[in-house]
């Protein structure tokens, strides 16, 4: 989790710069910047979740680990569907609020 809080941190402070690794266009960049910062906010969990990911394999214990996988789903893609079909809005918001149910909704099942 510290890992993670410390690839947060740098993620965050970078947000303003990364996008243009990827794109000059500028509504992407202007896109992905609060994208970011919600990927960069939810760093510590992600590295508690690939933790206990690591840990239930080097136990062979991938079947519960598959069948963990398949019970993240009953919260994920729900959410996922709603805010494709557009019910958060298009644009920068919809990607924002894509990276929320993956960030938090999907990776928050997983530490489950």
């Amino acid at each position: 989790m510290a890992a993670g809080a410390a690839i947060g941190v740098v993620v965050a402070a970078a947000s303003p710069w990364l996008p243009y690794l990827f794109s000059s266009e500028t509504a992407v960049v202007a896109a992905a910047r609060p994208a970011l910062l919600v990927a960069a906010s939810a760093m510590p969990l992600a590295g508690a979740v690939f933790l206990f990911d690591g840990v239930l394999m080097g136990a062979g214990d991938g079947r519960y680990l598959a069948g963990a996988q398949m019970a993240t789903l009953v919260p994920y893609l729900p959410l996922t569907v709603v805010v494709a079909r557009g019910w958060s809005a298009a644009g920068t918001v919809g990607l924002v609020w894509l990276w929320v149910a993956f960030a938090w909704v999907f990776m928050g099942a997983r530490a489950w």
